[in-house]
């Protein structure tokens, strides 16, 4: 399971909640702002665990980073 998210704003969202559809930990598959893609290397270091905190009609959720002008894609991992 997969959840994309986009940041169409040339600026950094810190603490950014977001609902996702399962529990457990999701793993930050790719970031169009790595370095390896010559960015800034704005983002969530890895593993991104979720809370039983509804929102967006999610029972869970969680707080990213979402880099400015950048795609994210989390990983669902369990």
């Amino acid at each position: 399971m997969a959840m994309i998210t986009l940041n169409f704003t040339p600026m950094p969202h810190h603490s950014y909640r977001i609902g996702l559809p399962k529990a457990g930990v999701w793993h930050e598959a790719f970031n169009s702002d790595s370095a390896f893609y010559a960015g800034a290397n704005v983002g969530n270091s890895g593993a991104i665990a979720t809370q039983p905190l509804p929102w967006m009609d999610r029972n869970q959720s969680t707080e990213i980073t979402l880099p400015p002008l950048a795609t994210l894609v989390l990983l669902h991992q369990g």
